[in-house]
């Protein structure tokens, strides 16, 4: 805030919640970037805040179970992403998820989708976040009845990882 001579935004989190994870050691924010909170394969999942990268952490956890290696990125900016380091940060992945706690239109996940398109970067990319006006409740029971939890966004991803299977074998056959 004090560095940025622009207006600033920040969303705080006004529920107690479980942290999961930690930022680096030497972390410094820099416009535009995120950071990697946990390394994967072919996978990567962008989300902010401790609520949605908690959750991001469960479904890392669940699908680690099943073999599948989940890397993490905390994406702090709401409406700009670095370019050169999106580029880096998922050039050697198969499948972007991106992980919204608030409508997935005009949020973080379709910037993140659209710079990706723009780079002409070649994976799949699956937004995940509130389609309609959110349900009343505990925002762990919100985020379980839109499927927004970690069990819930592990299953979104292992559904479209074999999705992009069975499409890559339907194409070997052609």
């Amino acid at each position: 805030v004090e560095e940025n001579p622009v207006s600033t935004y920040l969303r705080l989190v006004s529920v107690p919640c479980e942290i999961s994870y930690s930022l680096p050691v030497g972390y410094a924010l820099k416009k535009g970037v995120g950071v990697e909170l946990f390394s994967g394969k072919d996978t990567v999942l962008f989300a902010y805040g401790p609520v949605m990268l908690t959750e991001a952490f469960r479904a890392r956890e669940a699908l680690l179970k099943e073999g599948i290696e989940l890397a993490i990125i905390n994406s702090p900016w709401l409406n700009i992403v670095d370019s050169s380091w999106l580029r880096t940060a998922v050039s050697d992945k198969k499948m972007v998820v991106t992980l919204d706690d608030h409508y997935t239109r005009f949020g973080a996940g379709e910037m993140i989708a659209a710079e990706i398109a723009r780079l002409r970067i070649p994976c799949v990319v699956l937004s995940l976040g509130f389609t309609d006006i959110p349900e009343c409740g505990q925002p762990d029971e919100v985020l379980t009845f839109h499927h927004l939890d970690g069990l819930s966004v592990a299953k979104a991803i292992k559904k479209a990882r074999n999705g992009m299977k069975a499409a890559v074998k339907r194409s070997s056959n052609l």
